[in-house]
């Protein structure tokens, strides 16, 4: 009872999720995805480190640019994208290391959205449902005590009704 009955709660919860989804995935397009190494531009700057002799330094940048078409290609799919970091789905070695080949620092930008989204957004839902659980736990306790109320009574005006008999 205490989960269907903090339903409003929880959706008024989601709809403030997707809105710091939305938010960070706006952030995470314009940081990483138009990051020119993953624009056209690539493969003239892949090129180019490879014949500076960095071989495999363009390997992992090749590798991160394919990535961040996979994983970064539009909004909905970088905020599903961010919904499988908030998760914990294999985020830190699929998704936030490479895109740290070609920026430095972007990892940061990862850590703060988990923070964000798993510490917080997270916490809150348990929080609305465990102070709904208790709530509805308090009215039975509530409703229990009102019931043995009534039964007291009841007996009172049984036993006052013998003893005038007698």
């Amino acid at each position: 009872r205490g989960l269907l009955d903090s339903g409003r709660t929880l959706l008024w919860t989601a709809v403030v999720f997707l809105f710091v989804d939305f938010v960070f995935g706006v952030v995470f397009m314009m940081v990483i995805a138009d990051n020119p190494h993953y624009s056209g531009q690539q493969d003239k700057y892949l090129e180019c480190v490879a014949s500076g002799g960095v071989a495999c330094e363009a390997s992992a940048e090749k590798a991160a640019a394919k990535m961040v078409k996979k994983y970064f290609p539009s909004l909905e799919m970088t905020m599903f994208t961010l919904f499988q970091v908030m998760t914990g789905d294999s985020w830190a070695e699929a998704i936030a290391r490479p895109t740290d080949v070609n920026q430095p620092g972007t990892f940061y930008l990862f850590v703060c959205y988990v923070l964000v989204a798993s510490f917080v957004l997270l916490n809150l839902v348990t929080a609305v449902i465990v102070d709904n659980a208790l709530a509805v736990s308090k009215e039975d306790e509530e409703n229990q005590l009102k019931e043995k109320r009534d039964r007291d009574k009841a007996n009172f005006a049984k036993l006052s009704g013998l003893f005038q008999q007698l």
